[in-house]
Protein backbone atom coordinates (compact mmCIF):
# COMPACT_ATOMS: atom_id res chain seq x y z
CA UNK A 1 0.00 0.00 0.00
CA UNK A 2 1.40 3.52 -1.04
CA UNK A 3 0.78 6.04 1.58
CA UNK A 4 0.39 9.99 0.86
CA UNK A 5 1.27 12.69 3.00
CA UNK A 6 0.14 16.05 3.56
CA UNK A 7 2.53 19.03 4.84
CA UNK A 8 1.05 18.68 8.31
CA UNK A 9 1.64 15.13 8.83
CA UNK A 10 5.40 15.53 7.09
CA UNK A 11 5.93 17.80 9.73
CA UNK A 12 4.85 15.34 12.62
CA UNK A 13 6.73 12.47 11.02
CA UNK A 14 9.66 14.56 10.57
CA UNK A 15 9.58 15.67 14.41
CA UNK A 16 9.13 11.83 14.92
CA UNK A 17 12.32 10.96 13.22
CA UNK A 18 14.39 13.96 14.86
CA UNK A 19 13.04 12.65 18.44
CA UNK A 20 14.25 8.89 17.50
CA UNK A 21 17.04 10.29 16.11
CA UNK A 22 18.11 11.90 19.46
CA UNK A 23 16.62 9.78 22.07
CA UNK A 24 18.76 6.67 20.37
CA UNK A 25 20.29 5.37 24.11
CA UNK A 26 16.77 4.19 25.22
CA UNK A 27 14.09 3.29 22.83
CA UNK A 28 17.33 2.13 20.28
CA UNK A 29 18.70 -0.31 22.43
CA UNK A 30 14.74 -2.22 22.48
CA UNK A 31 14.98 -1.68 18.60
CA UNK A 32 18.42 -3.36 18.47
CA UNK A 33 17.64 -6.38 20.72
CA UNK A 34 14.38 -7.03 18.54
CA UNK A 35 16.33 -7.35 15.69
CA UNK A 36 19.39 -9.23 16.97
CA UNK A 37 17.06 -11.67 18.48
CA UNK A 38 15.16 -12.07 15.41
CA UNK A 39 18.14 -13.26 13.23
CA UNK A 40 19.82 -15.26 16.12
CA UNK A 41 21.08 -18.69 15.91
CA UNK A 42 21.30 -18.37 12.03
CA UNK A 43 17.81 -17.32 11.52
CA UNK A 44 16.67 -15.41 8.40
CA UNK A 45 13.70 -12.78 8.46
CA UNK A 46 12.52 -10.46 5.30
CA UNK A 47 10.88 -6.79 6.68
CA UNK A 48 8.51 -4.69 4.46
CA UNK A 49 8.77 -1.25 4.68
CA UNK A 50 6.48 1.66 3.57
CA UNK A 51 6.60 5.23 3.53
CA UNK A 52 7.62 8.60 1.79
CA UNK A 53 10.64 10.06 0.41
CA UNK A 54 10.93 13.51 0.28
CA UNK A 55 13.75 16.21 -0.91
CA UNK A 56 15.56 18.08 -3.28
CA UNK A 57 16.59 18.17 -6.78
CA UNK A 58 19.17 21.27 -7.58
CA UNK A 59 19.44 21.80 -11.44
CA UNK A 60 22.29 24.25 -12.80
CA UNK A 61 19.55 27.05 -14.98
CA UNK A 62 21.97 29.51 -16.69
CA UNK A 63 18.43 31.44 -17.41
CA UNK A 64 18.81 32.29 -13.83
CA UNK A 65 21.97 33.17 -14.05
CA UNK A 66 24.72 36.62 -14.74
CA UNK A 67 26.40 37.75 -17.67
CA UNK A 68 29.13 39.26 -16.61
CA UNK A 69 31.48 41.47 -19.22
CA UNK A 70 35.81 41.81 -19.20
CA UNK A 71 36.27 43.41 -22.15
CA UNK A 72 36.31 41.30 -25.00
CA UNK A 73 35.80 38.49 -22.88
CA UNK A 74 31.68 37.69 -21.89
CA UNK A 75 30.80 34.71 -19.29
CA UNK A 76 28.02 33.49 -17.87
CA UNK A 77 27.40 32.76 -14.53
CA UNK A 78 24.97 29.87 -14.55
CA UNK A 79 22.82 30.15 -11.56
CA UNK A 80 20.48 27.04 -10.01
CA UNK A 81 16.73 26.15 -9.62
CA UNK A 82 15.87 24.53 -6.59
CA UNK A 83 13.16 21.75 -7.13
CA UNK A 84 11.41 19.96 -4.21
CA UNK A 85 10.58 15.83 -4.65
CA UNK A 86 8.35 13.81 -2.48
CA UNK A 87 7.02 10.31 -3.48
CA UNK A 88 6.06 6.96 -1.90
CA UNK A 89 8.88 4.60 -0.84
CA UNK A 90 8.94 0.24 -0.77
CA UNK A 91 11.58 -1.61 0.47
CA UNK A 92 11.63 -5.36 0.92
CA UNK A 93 14.68 -6.08 3.23
CA UNK A 94 16.19 -9.50 4.65
CA UNK A 95 18.21 -9.82 7.38
CA UNK A 96 20.57 -12.69 7.87
CA UNK A 97 23.32 -12.24 10.78
CA UNK A 98 25.33 -8.93 9.85
CA UNK A 99 24.12 -8.74 6.24
CA UNK A 100 21.30 -7.62 4.74
CA UNK A 101 19.64 -7.39 0.72
CA UNK A 102 16.77 -5.74 -0.23
CA UNK A 103 14.84 -4.38 -3.08
CA UNK A 104 13.70 -0.87 -3.48
CA UNK A 105 10.60 0.92 -4.95
CA UNK A 106 10.32 4.67 -5.01
CA UNK A 107 8.32 7.17 -6.96
CA UNK A 108 8.72 10.22 -7.34
CA UNK A 109 7.02 13.34 -8.10
CA UNK A 110 9.61 15.31 -9.86
CA UNK A 111 9.57 14.33 -13.48
CA UNK A 112 13.15 14.85 -13.76
CA UNK A 113 14.01 11.83 -11.32
CA UNK A 114 12.13 8.83 -12.84
CA UNK A 115 10.58 6.07 -10.95
CA UNK A 116 13.13 3.53 -10.05
CA UNK A 117 13.20 -0.71 -8.59
CA UNK A 118 16.60 -1.05 -7.01
CA UNK A 119 18.71 -3.88 -5.47
CA UNK A 120 20.66 -2.76 -2.48
CA UNK A 121 22.94 -4.65 0.07
CA UNK A 122 24.82 -4.25 3.05
CA UNK A 123 25.86 -5.02 6.93
CA UNK A 124 24.27 -4.27 9.82
CA UNK A 125 25.40 -3.14 13.46
CA UNK A 126 22.60 -3.14 15.83
CA UNK A 127 20.07 -0.73 14.24
CA UNK A 128 22.37 1.35 12.10
CA UNK A 129 22.87 -0.62 8.41
CA UNK A 130 25.72 0.68 6.24
CA UNK A 131 24.21 0.47 2.68
CA UNK A 132 26.99 -0.56 -0.10
CA UNK A 133 26.76 2.14 -3.06
CA UNK A 134 27.19 0.75 -6.72
CA UNK A 135 30.38 3.16 -6.74
CA UNK A 136 31.83 1.50 -3.63
CA UNK A 137 31.10 4.17 -1.18
CA UNK A 138 28.68 3.33 2.02
CA UNK A 139 25.87 5.34 3.30
CA UNK A 140 24.45 4.48 7.09
CA UNK A 141 20.79 4.72 7.88
CA UNK A 142 18.99 3.56 10.88
CA UNK A 143 16.73 0.56 10.68
CA UNK A 144 14.86 -1.95 13.13
CA UNK A 145 11.81 -4.34 12.73
CA UNK A 146 9.88 -1.23 13.08
CA UNK A 147 11.54 1.91 10.99
CA UNK A 148 13.90 2.25 7.96
CA UNK A 149 15.57 5.90 7.86
CA UNK A 150 18.05 7.17 5.31
CA UNK A 151 19.04 9.78 3.46
CA UNK A 152 20.83 9.51 0.21
CA UNK A 153 22.51 12.61 -1.92
CA UNK A 154 23.40 12.10 -5.64
CA UNK A 155 26.03 14.33 -7.64
CA UNK A 156 25.77 14.09 -11.29
CA UNK A 157 26.85 16.80 -14.15
CA UNK A 158 24.32 19.83 -13.78
CA UNK A 159 22.01 18.58 -10.80
CA UNK A 160 22.62 17.59 -7.10
CA UNK A 161 20.14 14.99 -5.31
CA UNK A 162 19.25 14.87 -1.89
CA UNK A 163 16.77 12.29 -1.37
CA UNK A 164 15.49 11.27 2.59
CA UNK A 165 13.63 8.02 2.85
CA UNK A 166 11.43 7.30 5.61
CA UNK A 167 9.11 3.58 6.35
CA UNK A 168 7.46 1.86 9.10
CA UNK A 169 7.53 -1.82 8.82
CA UNK A 170 4.50 -3.19 7.68
CA UNK A 171 5.42 -6.87 7.76
CA UNK A 172 7.68 -9.27 9.23
CA UNK A 173 8.46 -12.69 7.80
CA UNK A 174 10.44 -15.36 9.37
CA UNK A 175 12.28 -16.78 6.14
CA UNK A 176 13.49 -19.57 8.24
CA UNK A 177 10.04 -20.52 9.74
CA UNK A 178 9.31 -20.98 6.37
CA UNK A 179 12.19 -22.78 4.58
CA UNK A 180 11.97 -25.30 7.48
CA UNK A 181 8.71 -26.01 6.61
CA UNK A 182 8.51 -26.42 3.16
CA UNK A 183 11.84 -28.52 3.67
CA UNK A 184 8.95 -30.69 5.74
CA UNK A 185 6.94 -30.70 3.28
CA UNK A 186 9.37 -31.28 0.69
CA UNK A 187 9.91 -34.83 2.94
CA UNK A 188 6.96 -35.39 3.08
CA UNK A 189 6.44 -35.43 -0.53
CA UNK A 190 9.43 -37.38 -1.16
CA UNK A 191 8.50 -40.13 1.55
CA UNK A 192 5.05 -40.04 -0.22
CA UNK A 193 6.70 -40.80 -3.59
CA UNK A 194 8.89 -43.46 -2.24
CA UNK A 195 5.88 -45.60 -0.96
CA UNK A 196 4.30 -44.79 -4.05
CA UNK A 197 7.17 -46.34 -5.98
CA UNK A 198 7.14 -48.94 -3.73
CA UNK A 199 3.88 -49.63 -3.94
CA UNK A 200 4.19 -49.65 -7.78
CA UNK A 201 6.50 -52.89 -7.54
CA UNK A 202 5.23 -54.13 -5.83
CA UNK A 203 1.72 -54.32 -8.55
CA UNK A 204 4.38 -54.80 -11.55
CA UNK A 205 5.57 -57.75 -9.07
CA UNK A 206 2.32 -59.26 -8.71
CA UNK A 207 1.46 -58.29 -12.04
CA UNK A 208 4.26 -60.37 -13.44
CA UNK A 209 3.45 -63.28 -11.44
CA UNK A 210 -0.19 -62.98 -12.68
CA UNK A 211 0.76 -63.22 -16.76
CA UNK A 212 3.48 -65.95 -15.67
CA UNK A 213 0.74 -68.37 -13.95
CA UNK A 214 -1.82 -68.01 -17.15
CA UNK A 215 -1.53 -70.47 -19.68
CA UNK A 216 0.09 -69.83 -22.78
CA UNK A 217 -1.45 -69.33 -26.07
CA UNK A 218 -1.05 -72.02 -28.90
CA UNK A 219 0.86 -71.15 -31.97
CA UNK A 220 -1.89 -70.36 -33.96
CA UNK A 221 -2.92 -67.65 -31.43
CA UNK A 222 0.42 -66.13 -31.29
CA UNK A 223 0.91 -66.22 -35.59
CA UNK A 224 -2.50 -64.99 -35.51
CA UNK A 225 -1.56 -61.92 -32.72
CA UNK A 226 1.94 -61.23 -34.40
CA UNK A 227 0.56 -61.06 -37.92
CA UNK A 228 -1.95 -58.41 -36.51
CA UNK A 229 0.42 -55.87 -34.63
CA UNK A 230 2.35 -56.35 -38.12
CA UNK A 231 -0.10 -54.84 -40.08
CA UNK A 232 -1.14 -52.28 -37.68
CA UNK A 233 1.81 -50.94 -37.47
CA UNK A 234 2.11 -50.05 -40.74
CA UNK A 235 -0.09 -47.28 -39.73
CA UNK A 236 2.00 -46.51 -36.55
CA UNK A 237 4.04 -42.85 -37.36
CA UNK A 238 6.13 -42.52 -34.58
CA UNK A 239 7.32 -46.29 -33.26
CA UNK A 240 7.91 -49.22 -35.78
CA UNK A 241 7.49 -52.89 -34.37
CA UNK A 242 10.59 -54.84 -34.73
CA UNK A 243 9.66 -58.08 -36.38
CA UNK A 244 9.55 -61.38 -34.52
CA UNK A 245 10.04 -59.68 -31.10
CA UNK A 246 6.30 -61.00 -29.88
CA UNK A 247 6.85 -63.13 -26.80
CA UNK A 248 4.92 -64.56 -23.62
CA UNK A 249 1.52 -64.56 -25.23
CA UNK A 250 -0.37 -65.59 -23.15
CA UNK A 251 -4.48 -66.54 -22.36
CA UNK A 252 -6.20 -64.00 -19.86
CA UNK A 253 -10.43 -64.96 -18.47
CA UNK A 254 -12.56 -64.46 -21.66
CA UNK A 255 -14.70 -61.06 -21.30
CA UNK A 256 -17.31 -62.62 -23.62
CA UNK A 257 -18.65 -65.84 -24.40
CA UNK A 258 -16.76 -67.00 -28.05
CA UNK A 259 -14.01 -64.21 -27.47
CA UNK A 260 -10.44 -64.90 -26.70
CA UNK A 261 -8.40 -62.56 -24.84
CA UNK A 262 -4.62 -62.75 -25.18
CA UNK A 263 -1.89 -60.56 -23.96
CA UNK A 264 1.84 -60.31 -25.39
CA UNK A 265 4.94 -58.54 -25.17
CA UNK A 266 7.22 -57.25 -28.00
CA UNK A 267 9.40 -54.27 -29.00
CA UNK A 268 9.31 -51.22 -30.76
CA UNK A 269 12.40 -48.66 -32.33
CA UNK A 270 15.03 -51.06 -31.58
CA UNK A 271 14.16 -52.61 -28.22
CA UNK A 272 11.81 -50.68 -26.82
CA UNK A 273 9.24 -52.65 -24.32
CA UNK A 274 5.60 -52.69 -24.87
CA UNK A 275 2.54 -55.08 -24.74
CA UNK A 276 -1.07 -55.16 -26.38
CA UNK A 277 -3.91 -57.41 -25.34
CA UNK A 278 -6.18 -58.38 -28.33
CA UNK A 279 -9.59 -59.68 -28.85
CA UNK A 280 -9.56 -62.90 -30.83
CA UNK A 281 -12.62 -64.66 -32.39
CA UNK A 282 -12.28 -67.37 -34.43
CA UNK A 283 -9.10 -67.23 -37.06
CA UNK A 284 -9.61 -63.28 -36.65
CA UNK A 285 -8.45 -60.75 -33.98
CA UNK A 286 -11.20 -58.03 -33.77
CA UNK A 287 -9.11 -55.45 -31.96
CA UNK A 288 -5.99 -54.51 -30.25
CA UNK A 289 -5.75 -52.51 -27.13
CA UNK A 290 -1.75 -51.78 -26.60
CA UNK A 291 0.33 -50.63 -23.91
CA UNK A 292 0.18 -46.09 -24.79
CA UNK A 293 -3.60 -46.48 -24.79
CA UNK A 294 -4.87 -48.18 -22.66
CA UNK A 295 -9.13 -48.46 -22.23
CA UNK A 296 -9.28 -48.51 -26.46
CA UNK A 297 -9.35 -51.50 -28.17
CA UNK A 298 -9.29 -50.65 -32.00
CA UNK A 299 -9.33 -52.49 -34.98
CA UNK A 300 -6.54 -53.63 -36.93
CA UNK A 301 -5.52 -51.05 -39.31
CA UNK A 302 -3.21 -50.84 -42.36
CA UNK A 303 -1.38 -49.06 -44.28
CA UNK A 304 -3.21 -46.39 -46.54
CA UNK A 305 -4.20 -47.52 -49.63
CA UNK A 306 -2.25 -46.66 -52.82
CA UNK A 307 -5.01 -45.81 -55.19
CA UNK A 308 -6.03 -42.65 -52.79
CA UNK A 309 -5.41 -39.31 -53.79
CA UNK A 310 -1.87 -37.37 -53.19
CA UNK A 311 -3.59 -34.93 -51.41
CA UNK A 312 -6.10 -37.65 -49.44
CA UNK A 313 -2.98 -39.57 -48.53
CA UNK A 314 -1.40 -36.58 -46.68
CA UNK A 315 -4.32 -35.33 -45.12
CA UNK A 316 -4.62 -38.53 -43.85
CA UNK A 317 -1.03 -39.21 -42.69
CA UNK A 318 -1.39 -35.60 -41.11
CA UNK A 319 -4.34 -36.78 -39.31
CA UNK A 320 -2.73 -40.37 -37.74
CA UNK A 321 0.24 -38.77 -37.26
CA UNK A 322 -1.01 -36.30 -34.36
CA UNK A 323 -2.89 -38.84 -33.06
CA UNK A 324 0.35 -41.04 -32.62
CA UNK A 325 2.39 -38.26 -31.14
CA UNK A 326 -0.33 -37.26 -28.81
CA UNK A 327 -0.77 -40.68 -27.48
CA UNK A 328 3.40 -40.97 -27.58
CA UNK A 329 3.23 -37.47 -25.27
CA UNK A 330 0.41 -38.71 -22.78
CA UNK A 331 2.32 -42.16 -22.23
CA UNK A 332 5.63 -40.32 -21.64
CA UNK A 333 3.78 -38.07 -19.40
CA UNK A 334 2.50 -41.09 -17.91
CA UNK A 335 5.39 -42.43 -17.43
CA UNK A 336 7.16 -39.60 -15.58
CA UNK A 337 4.32 -39.10 -13.18
CA UNK A 338 5.17 -42.85 -12.19
CA UNK A 339 8.24 -42.16 -11.55
CA UNK A 340 7.83 -38.98 -9.19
Amino acid sequence: MKTGFSSTQFLMVLGAVLAISIVLSSPAQAQTDSIDNAVAEGRRIKVIYEGFVEGTLQIEDRSRGVNLRFGNYSQNIGGTRTIPVTGNYRSEVIYDGIYFTAVDYATYSAREITHQQSPISGTRSGNTCRILETDGNHRDGLCSLDYLIFEKTTVVPQATVILRYNARAIEVVDLSEQERIATERRAEIERQAEIYRLQEVQRQREAAAYLQSRPRANSAQTTLLDRAIAQDSQAWFINRFDQGSLTDVVVLPPPDAGVVLVRGSYTYNGGSLGWVNARLRGTSVECLEYWDRQGSCAAVRSAPAASASPSRMREGLAIEREIERRRHDDWLNWRANQRQ
